[in-house]
């Protein structure tokens, strides 16, 4: 199938595009259509790799970046596989949206709630010293250390694959986890959410999922709106 270039040029005009508005763009361009036809354009552009699918109503133009990131310990995650449900990340994640690198690397452990203890035990016997359990953001500054390990109650129906965070899970993250985002100011947060909204290609109804389990959904809906690019969170 040949997509008429006017086409082409219209949908690259916009790095995010809603279902409607592709509707709109196609049938100005080819007048007027029936669904199935619809479908099969937008399935040709995605072939061509014009188009990704986001969600159910949202399109992104943008080049698709993986996102991936490496643990700075991997023996953490060793000793914590036992644990069938968990999901663990660290703070050296975002040092690649930080002006200056973060000194000392906080990586989270979620597990189970009834099993923190345990966790907290194995990796001390594994000879990690500062091993905190579900602290405060006070008790956390007065127990770190240069690398230090928090436990955290286990959200299981957010556990991705391979036990790690998704970027989607990482904007709640930055926003939502009291420590972490004690290691940066608030205009430090909204230059990363707006370079990562940018740079990847985000699933905004998961987003707004995570934001849900973890009962922040109108605050964080609000804090987005304010400050991010509208054109990354509004779609029709």
């Amino acid at each position: 199938m040949d997509i008429k270039k006017e086409l082409i040029d219209a949908i690259k005009n916009k790095e995010i595009v809603s279902r409607t508005e592709l509707l709109n763009l196609i049938d100005k361009c080819y007048g007027g259509i029936s669904r199935s036809y619809f479908y099969r354009i937008i399935s040709e552009l995605m072939k061509q790799g014009i188009l990704t699918k986001l969600d159910s109503y949202t399109y992104s133009t943008k080049i698709s970046v993986s996102f991936s990131y490496f643990l700075s310990d991997d023996n953490i995650e060793s000793t914590i596989k036992g644990y069938s449900d968990y999901t663990l990340w660290d703070t050296n994640i975002i040092n690649k949206w930080m002006n200056h690198l973060l000194n000392n690397v906080i990586t989270f452990v979620e597990v189970d709630k009834d099993l923190m203890q345990f966790a907290a035990e194995d990796l001390k016997n594994a000879g990690y010293s500062y091993v905190l359990v579900n602290p405060s953001v006070t008790e956390f500054y007065k127990y770190f250390g240069r690398h230090t390990i928090v436990i955290k109650p286990l959200v299981k129906s957010l556990i991705e694959k391979d036990h790690h965070i998704s970027i989607e899970r990482l904007i709640v993250e930055l926003y939502s986890n009291k420590i972490a985002k004690s290691l940066y100011s608030d205009n430090e947060l909204i230059s990363m959410l707006n370079e990562i909204f940018k740079t990847y290609n985000i699933n905004l109804k998961k987003i707004y999922h995570i934001a849900k389990r973890k009962k922040i959904y109108d605050q964080f809906y609000s804090y987005l709106a304010k400050n991010i690019d509208r054109r990354y969170i509004y779609h029709d």
